[in-house]
């Protein structure tokens, strides 16, 4: 018979006072002494090890240490998580107007693309280092070159583990600013949402702990986010720990802090953004970000190449491919962050003959681009797509075809497991779209010009009783 276990347990005044010097010697943590709080979070800990006393429980602990899973159940219990995404929305708007600008400046200086590395001090459940990485996959994406790293730690390992998982309550999009919301998919769960994978990748989780000797923190970093935690310290451990932050820091970088905390060294000066102080190089002046004096020279955009029906084109550089529709779909396909990408034209799902195999219909016309993007080294798991075409003008054809085609695209890419992330699919005008394969931007115009659409009803019934081969366009 499994022994009952003990429910007599009584926090004594002595026994807060020892347990809450245990939690500041390991931790830092300045509890405010509320006996009713501790008592209400230690009580499940103590009794699952069989305790019927407080100082046994004490005494546990001291000969366990801060890093057994008694003593890491002990901090994970008496530790405080408050977060939420973008809390203090102007902390990330001054992330935007100078961490982030300054690399654009550098970068356009210099002509090639800086790293920047960001740290988010006592993350929590995942909300501001998520909020970091949205606005930089927004700002500096990846697929155009930047490397942006995002360090996230925290003393509590049980909100660490689900910040990894970056799954949330959907209402977090209430928080999110809307333009973002494209980076967070909705999941199966009706009530959950999900940061995007690439974006999540951005940030590395890991237990630190502030207090400890040497700092368990490498690197240099170019904004720090150490919010509303130094308000658990005392003012020697406050110190200590804004120095070994300060030390991480490049020269011009910020270190971020809440609204209620003061740092107090002579080489960070406070900066006009509420909470947000600079580290100097040398002497005592705010460096804001730098300004363009002039408009940079646009680079011109690289040559048009043209595909018509029936064929398929696959671009590892950045390349502009366009095409002109009406019934037929084009789909294009693209790896992000490899910048390779491709581009379709075909006019119906599947031919109605068992031997014909032609790119003009869908399904071969999906197989050979897919096949063609992987061989050029895209990944298959991370293909995103956008659907173009589908329009109702055609005469002497079928007059399901373009429901037929549109239904199709969407069915092939759930069925292959790639996001369609963007579509525009039916309606009565013809269309022109231009795609970009290096960043998998399209532009779309369409044509209302009467005499254009008939000759573009013309060329598809032209093109539709004709046999054409796969063909991939080599420009």
């Amino acid at each position: 018979m499994t022994q009952a276990k003990p429910q007599n347990l009584e926090l004594r005044s002595t026994d807060y006072r020892h347990l809450a010097e245990l939690l500041s010697t390991w931790t830092g943590i300045q509890l405010a002494g509320n006996l009713q709080l501790m008592s209400g979070r230690l009580r499940k800990p103590a009794l699952d090890l069989g305790l019927s006393r407080y100082d046994d429980y004490y005494d546990l602990l001291r000969q366990r240490g801060p890093n057994s899973i008694e003593g890491q159940t002990f901090i994970n219990a008496l530790t405080t998580n408050k977060t939420s995404f973008f809390r203090e929305a102007h902390h990330f708007d001054f992330l935007v107007s100078s961490v982030f600008a300054s690399a654009q400046n550098l970068a356009h200086a210099h002509q090639e693309l800086p790293k920047v590395r960001l740290y988010s001090a006592g993350c929590s459940f995942g909300a501001e280092p998520y909020s970091m990485a949205l606005l930089a996959a927004h700002h500096l994406p990846a697929h155009q070159g930047w490397d942006v790293r995002i360090l996230a730690t925290d003393l509590d390992t049980t909100v660490l583990q689900r910040a990894e998982q970056g799954v949330y309550s959907r209402d977090i999009l209430n928080d999110i600013p809307s333009h973002l919301h494209p980076l967070v998919l909705r999941q199966p769960e009706p009530d959950l949402c999900r940061i995007k994978p690439d974006v999540a990748a951005q940030v590395t989780f890991a237990k630190a702990n502030m207090v400890q000797t040497p700092f368990p923190v490498r690197g240099r970093f170019d904004a720090i986010f150490f919010r509303n935690v130094m308000i658990y310290f005392d003012r020697a451990m406050q110190d200590q720990v804004v120095a070994s932050l300060t030390n991480l820091l490049v020269p011009g970088g910020f270190l971020v802090i809440g609204h209620s905390e003061r740092i107090h060294r002579a080489d960070m000066l406070r900066v006009p953004v509420p909470g947000v102080y600079q580290k100097q190089s040398s002497g005592r002046s705010y460096h804001p970000p730098l300004r363009r004096t002039s408009k940079p020279t646009p680079k011109p955009p690289p040559p048009l190449k043209r595909i018509v029906v029936g064929q398929w084109a696959v671009c590892t550089d950045s390349s502009r491919v366009a095409t002109v529709l009406g019934s037929c779909v084009a789909a294009c396909v693209y790896d992000a962050e490899l910048g390779i990408g491709g581009i379709n034209h075909f006019m119906l799902p599947q031919s109605d003959s068992e031997t014909e195999s032609s790119a003009r219909f869908g399904m071969q016309s999906m197989e050979l681009l897919i096949n063609g993007l992987v061989a050029a080294g895209a990944r298959r798991s991370k293909l995103q797509a956008k659907a173009f075409g589908a329009a109702e003008i055609n005469v002497g054809m079928v007059s399901t075809v373009a429901s037929r085609n549109s239904e199709f695209i969407r069915e092939f890419l759930e069925r292959e497991g790639i996001e369609l992330v963007a579509e525009r699919l039916g309606g009565a005008d013809a269309r022109e779209v231009i795609f970009w394969t290096g960043t998998g931007q399209a532009q779309v115009r369409a044509f209302k010009n009467p005499a254009a659409i008939a000759t573009l009803k013309k060329r598809e019934i032209t093109a539709f009783r004709q046999s054409t081969p796969p063909t991939h366009a080599d420009f």
